[in-house]
């Protein structure tokens, strides 16, 4: 068990490590070392990466309260057979009450049985992170002008 400070101090040791394995993935990778995540040019639409206790998900994430949310729904779900061919996990969907009364519908990847509290994780959760990130971010970049529309 951790004091809120060690938890803290997990959590911030977990997120720099992250972001040094995936600058570096990224940059031999010939791409920008920073991921798009909320510069999706795409209003409403983030990319994000979320930690549970005992799984973690990358996601997109559509903001119900914008009124073209509809459209872009609609349009992903048109558009979302691409990114089954770019990764062995189901693509899952769901609409959910974030924290401060933020209303938004998800589609995201989940690794489950796996907790960042472990360190001896971080291996696997930093490639799950990696891997369906770029696969979210390349969709978003190669559609962007689709949903927009």
């Amino acid at each position: 068990m951790y004091s809120k400070e060690e938890f803290k101090q997990l959590k911030v040791d977990f997120w720099t490590k992250f972001g040094i394995y995936s600058q570096r993935k990224r940059q031999k990778k010939g791409l920008d070392k920073k991921w798009l995540l909320y510069k999706t040019d795409i209003k409403g639409i983030e990319l994000k990466f979320d930690l549970e206790e005992k799984s973690c998900l990358t996601t997109i994430e559509i903001d119900l309260r914008q009124s073209i949310s509809n459209s872009y729904i609609e349009k992903i779900n048109l558009l979302k057979d691409e990114l089954k061919d770019k990764t062995d996990f189901k693509l899952e969907e769901q609409d959910l009450f974030l924290a401060g009364d933020k209303y938004v519908y998800r589609y995201y990847y989940q690794l489950n049985d796996l907790s960042f509290k472990n360190k001896d994780n971080w291996p696997l959760i930093f490639q799950f992170f990696f891997k369906h990130m770029l696969a979210l971010e390349n969709f978003i970049l190669e559609n962007k002008d689709i949903l927009k529309e």
